[in-house]
């Protein structure tokens, strides 16, 4: 039986869903905003990537990657709670897990939802670490080819000493970089670098990223804030650190985004998925 938590704070309406599937169970999460939806849902039972930022990675116990039909569930689950279907409604591949693992099935599950509803307005959203080369060129192959508009959000966090904070991703930057801006070029693909900001950790490195960053400018960046658990002793970062991050990169040319999550009350934020059962 699915169980579900949610959490209104005067604007936005956050439900963290616990859904069983047939050997386990899988977190998603429903962001309600005034100006859109957003359904965050898992691609895996845990995650393999092990990134220091997020739980599921954490905790170390990845079971398995889903079938698609197991995200369509998940997608559904929480799209039938939606209050107001007017409203866009961003499908985002961000839970737990890795999509590049199993991306045919994380497109399919996209594909089915809008066959599904082919006149209501969706946007649809991947968020991938990359776990290497070859798996991020498939991703973007398989987005490039689908029948859908699909926004790449690619896990940068660090551009010195990035594997220090996703430890099982094995990609040489600047390559994976160059793979992304061929595709934007090429192919109009839609890519954001993202960057979780951790206290103490790369809150401080704006010069370094701008300055590596500097023949990509044509990517968009995130900064993402960093949601604390017990499982970690990192902190976010401070909010005057997030000012300087933009007001830095805005002045080099970048477009950038400072993107503030909700949900981390009810453990159902970035980051947060998979942290405790309902």
């Amino acid at each position: 039986m699915t169980k579900r938590v949610s959490y209104f704070d005067g604007a936005t309406t956050t439900t963290k869903f616990l859904i069983p599937l047939e050997d386990c169970q899988v977190e998603t999460s429903l962001i309600e905003r005034p100006d859109k939806n957003i359904i965050c849902f898992s691609t895996c039972v845990g995650c393999p990537v092990g990134c220091k930022f997020c739980i599921s990675g954490v905790e170390n116990n990845y079971v398995r990657k889903l079938f698609y039909n197991e995200m369509v569930t998940q997608i559904l689950t929480a799209y039938k709670q939606i209050k107001d279907y007017n409203k866009v409604t961003v499908i985002s591949a961000m839970g737990e897990g890795e999509p590049s693992i199993n991306i045919q099935s994380v497109i399919e599950a996209m594909e089915q939802i809008k066959t599904r509803f082919p006149y209501k307005s969706f946007k649809f959203a991947i968020s991938t670490a990359g776990l290497n080369l070859k798996r991020l060129q498939k991703v973007v192959d398989e987005i490039i080819v689908s029948s859908l508009s699909i926004k790449l959000q690619f896990s940068v966090h660090s551009v010195s000493h990035r594997d220090s904070i996703i430890p099982n991703s094995k990609i040489d930057l600047k390559e994976a970089l160059s793979i992304l801006l061929t595709a934007n070029l090429n192919y109009n693909l839609q890519v954001e670098l993202n960057f979780t900001l951790i206290k103490g950790v790369n809150d401080s490195d704006f010069e370094l990223v701008a300055n590596v960053l500097e023949s990509y400018k044509k990517l968009d960046i995130k900064l993402n804030q960093f949601n604390p658990f017990s499982l970690s002793d990192l902190e976010h970062a401070d909010e005057d650190k997030y000012e300087e991050f933009v007001e830095v990169l805005s002045s080099r040319g970048f477009n950038v985004e400072y993107y503030k999550t909700d949900g981390s009350n009810i453990n159902a934020a970035c980051g947060q998925l998979r942290y405790s059962n309902l």
